[in-house]
């Protein structure tokens, strides 16, 4: 079975299953809590994601001929299993090179913040990049 781009608003991707699905859904709890519909999140929670990279997404949203938003959320092995939850933030248009650009992390209570900046570019990734801490998670602005 071939995968398919999800549809949905804000794509969040569950890429790590090495855990229970408690994480996950906690995860899925607190970004509903600090967003209080802010912004519409789809959480993608299919096997056919583990392990996916920024290229795997980036190429998958191009082939797809959908439409799709311009950035993908990860939940991978990091944001699963730190009690902070850093979602990481993937540049879809930055194609499979992306490997290249620095890491944006976003603490789920900044996530609307990012998810409504960057939908507007009203601020670039790299905005956020310069705004978080040296561990490359934004926390705040």
């Amino acid at each position: 079975m071939a995968v398919a781009y999800p549809t949905g608003s804000v794509l969040i991707f569950r890429t790590d299953y090495s855990d229970s699905d408690a994480e996950w859904r906690q995860l899925i709890d607190v970004v509903t809590e600090l967003t209080r519909g802010e912004s519409d999140f789809t959480f993608v929670d299919d096997r056919a994601f583990e392990g996916a990279d920024r290229g795997f997404l980036a190429r998958l949203a191009k082939d797809s001929g959908g439409d799709y938003n311009d950035f993908a959320y990860v939940a991978d092995c990091r944001t699963l299993s730190s009690p902070e939850y850093p979602i990481l933030v993937v540049d879809l248009l930055a194609g499979e090179d992306s490997a290249e650009l620095a890491e944006l992390r976003v603490i789920p209570r900044m996530l609307s913040s990012v998810v409504d900046n960057l939908l507007i570019a009203n601020l670039d990734p790299e905005d956020f990049i310069d705004a978080s801490d040296d561990d490359g998670v934004l926390r705040g602005i």
